[in-house]
């Protein structure tokens, strides 16, 4: 099963896009759930709210229910049914536990890659690589080359376009996990050499390839002279060559077979994600990479659209508050994102609010390390107050990720921006832009906008999108008179499947000890297909062992639709998730979303993205 939807073929500007791809990692659900404890320096320490965050009443899975029960229950499943939905949440369930078996069940997947079914099969294609075994690499370089016995695996005459593109996208999983540098330096070459081939008719499969070539990240150092038969990728150093080369608009132009302008789009991702990781490399890569990104988002670029929209998103992990001067790399990095802000499509200055949010949020080395810090503030206040209709919720937003990220810093929080935003939400009467203020706020922890957020939440009945954010804005400020108003909401919410899950995700933020009990009785007398399927979800996201058997008896019951029976598996996966955060969120956060091949992320809810 997948997510409610992915975006439009041609993305709006819409600030909920960016925020769906990028909010597991400030909601933080299960340590909600699981910690209580507020740590000095954690956000609840700064917001001075106790000793003790409020939280959820649950009980974590064990080693044995989950060898007892979930497993087994999740195998069956695997071997009795045949509906697509069932096997393909059953699949990614399987891969998400931390369990006995690894070796069963990486072998049950794979069973499911010569699936007739496509779906199933570049489910499974990419269940093993969130399985993360080293051993199931091999295949996975199989199929990525579409090499004659991957063909053979799969009963085919060719590597189906969507299994090559999801096992790179599986690679760039085991590359994360994989504790063998030997086995990511085979990867990242293998994703290199993919990249450099002749173009294919469709893009999925080289942009898959740049996206998983930014997570395979390699130690840094000197990789030694090439030799003949050696890998062509042996460092992190190989890696940053290898983008910077593959980008320059210079060698695009003189090899347009292999370098398509949608792949080129996601490189300054990639090259962002390799300058962030631990290690350090020579500090001129940084320098180089920042003068191609200007240069590809500047005001006097004729780059495409997409390849600008990734140029800014890269330069906002780049960049950060430092220097004054105009002659230095990061005023310039601060000016090019500016002009972005003011100029170009919607989308592009939407981006251009967030990267400036986390540029101007981010300390340099020297005495002037937060030089810029207020003249950013100042530059999305008067966005946010003066801004066009399609800038401003993109603003509210930014001023909120600015303050979150001075707060985690240590650093005292911008007032003047948060009253300005907080007069913004107060006065706002459109639902798709109320979100956008209240959730900025929520990521600042500004304490005065619950009242505010609870009056919003009342005021937009007709508006299940406003009222969701508005919910997820009251659990971020740790709201807890909005308790009794969230529990109404999922209660009447049985046939509205999103808004049942963000007001469940924001009393999960609040601590509502009553929700799994809630949730349970509701699934035991609910009988229409989405009303079991959104309950199931919740369910999982609560991450309550005591749910687990529910779960288990629903995924085995015949008379339930099987939707709902493939939510059951998809919720078993979430509660026993070995990962504190959704398995594709490496891939989503960050990403350059609006220049998604299918694959990636489509309206039909059948890109990685997408996938529970």
């Amino acid at each position: 099963p997948h997510s409610p939807g992915g975006p439009p073929a041609h993305t709006p500007p819409d600030w909920s896009t960016w925020w769906r791809f990028n909010a597991d990692g400030f909601l933080d659900l299960k340590r909600s759930i699981h910690e209580g404890e507020v740590q000095t320096g954690s956000d609840d320490f700064f917001l001075g709210r106790g000793e003790k965050r409020a939280h959820t009443c649950v009980t974590r899975p064990t080693r044995a229910q989950i060898d007892s029960r979930v497993l087994p229950a999740l195998e069956r499943a695997l071997t009795r049914e045949r509906a697509t939905d069932i096997l393909t949440g059953a699949l990614i369930a399987l891969a998400k536990i931390d369990g006995e078996g690894l070796d069963r069940r990486a072998l049950l997947i794979q069973r499911f890659l010569g699936d007739p079914n496509q779906e199933v099969s570049e489910t499974a294609t990419i269940a093993l690589g969130i399985l993360g075994d080293d051993r199931a690499a091999a295949l996975l370089l199989r199929l990525l080359r579409d090499d004659p016995l991957a063909r053979r695996l799969l009963g085919k005459s060719e590597v189906p376009y969507r299994t090559r593109a999801y096992a790179a996208y599986a690679l760039g999983l085991v590359s994360q996990r994989t504790r063998q540098e030997t086995l990511r330096i085979e990867i990242a070459s293998a994703l290199a050499d993919l990249l450099d081939s002749p173009s294919f008719s469709t893009r999925d499969i080289k942009v898959a390839a740049m996206n998983a070539f930014g997570l395979c990240v390699l130690r840094p150092g000197p990789g030694g002279e090439a030799v003949p038969g050696s890998p062509r990728i042996r460092c992190r150093e190989d890696q940053l060559e290898f983008l910077l080369d593959y980008f320059d608009p210079a060698r695009m132009r003189a090899n347009r077979r292999s370098r398509h302008a949608f792949v080129r789009a996601h490189a300054p991702v990639a090259m962002a994600r390799l300058l962030a990781a631990e290690g350090r490399v020579d500090p001129r890569y940084r320098q180089r990479i920042a003068e191609l990104l200007m240069e590809a988002a500047g005001s006097r670029s004729n780059s495409e659209r997409e390849v600008r929209w990734g140029s800014i998103i890269g330069l906002g992990y780049i960049g950060n508050a430092a220097g004054s001067l105009r002659t230095q790399l990061d005023p310039r990095i601060r000016e090019t994102l500016s002009s972005c802000l003011d100029r170009g499509t919607p989308q592009g200055r939407g981006l251009a609010a967030i990267a400036l949010a986390r540029v101007g949020s981010t300390p340099g080395q020297g005495t002037e390390g937060n030089a810029a810090e207020e003249q950013v503030a100042n530059l999305l206040q008067g966005r946010l107050t003066r801004g066009g209709s399609l800038v401003r919720p993109w603003a509210g937003l930014a001023i909120g990720l600015f303050n979150r990220r001075l707060r985690e810093a240590g650093r005292p929080l911008h007032t003047p921006t948060l009253v300005a935003l907080l007069e913004e939400a107060c006065r706002c009467v459109r639902p798709q832009e109320v979100g956008a203020y209240l959730i900025g706020l929520g990521l600042a922890g500004y304490a005065p906008a619950g009242p505010i957020a609870l009056e919003q939440l009342a005021r937009f009945k007709g508006d299940d999108e406003a009222r969701g954010a508005c919910a997820i804005a009251l659990g971020l400020l740790h709201e807890r008179a909005a308790i009794p108003a969230l529990q109404a909401i999922v209660d009447d919410s049985r046939y509205r499947p999103d808004l049942l899950r963000r007001a469940a995700m924001a009393l999960i933020l609040l601590g509502d000890r009553s929700l799994g009990e809630r949730l349970g009785a509701m699934l035991r007398t609910a009988r229409g297909m989405a009303t079991q399927a959104s309950i199931a979800s919740a369910l999982g996201t609560i991450g309550d062992a005591r749910s687990i058997e529910a779960l288990t008896e629903m995924l085995a019951d015949p008379d339930r639709t099987d939707s709902a029976r493939a939510f059951a598996a998809v919720a078993l996966g979430i509660v026993c998730d070995k990962d504190a955060l959704p398995w594709n969120s490496p891939l989503a956060v960050g990403s350059n979303y609006p220049s998604s091949p299918p694959t990636l992320t489509a309206p039909s809810a059948t890109g990685i993205l997408d996938i529970l």
